[in-house]
C-alpha cells in the first residue's frame, strides 16, 4: 500500500486541457484508474517488482486501479455527493489527474 500513495502523490497534478466540469455522476468514486508517469529510475524499479511498464512515445508510466467504491459517496436527488467534501483527502480534490481514463457519464473531456 505505500507503494500505490507513493505513486499516487507524483501524480497530483492540475489538467489544463480538459473541459467540462463535474455533473456529481459519482463515477470518480468507483473503481478510480490512475496512469503515473515515471522517470526512467523509477520504470527500473517498478520493473524490478514485477509492475507491468507501459511507453507512450518514450515516456514510461504504469496504470492501477483500486477496485472499490469510496465509502463517503452518498447520493440525492439522483446526484452523487462527497459526505466529507469539506475535509476529503487531496487525492480527491486534485481529480482527475494526467491522463485519468475518464468514464461514461464524468462531466470532464478531453
Amino acid at each position: 500500500m505505500l507503494w500505490i500513495r507513493w505513486l499516487t502523490n507524483k501524480a497530483i497534478l492540475k489538467v489544463s486541457d480538459l473541459k467540462g466540469g463535474c455533473v456529481q455522476c459519482g463515477q470518480c468514486c468507483h473503481d478510480p484508474k490512475f496512469t503515473v508517469k515515471l522517470s526512467p529510475m523509477e520504470a527500473d524499479y517498478a520493473r524490478n517488482y514485477g509492475i507491468e511498464v507501459f511507453e507512450d512515445d518514450g515516456v514510461e508510466y504504469i496504470q492501477f486501479i483500486v477496485k472499490a467504491v469510496c465509502k463517503h459517496l452518498g447520493f440525492k436527488d439522483g446526484k452523487a455527493f462527497c459526505r466529507i467534501h469539506d475535509t476529503r483527502n487531496q487525492l480527491c480534490r486534485d481529480y482527475p489527474f494526467p491522463n485519468t481514463v475518464l468514464k461514461e457519464g464524468c462531466g470532464f473531456r478531453r
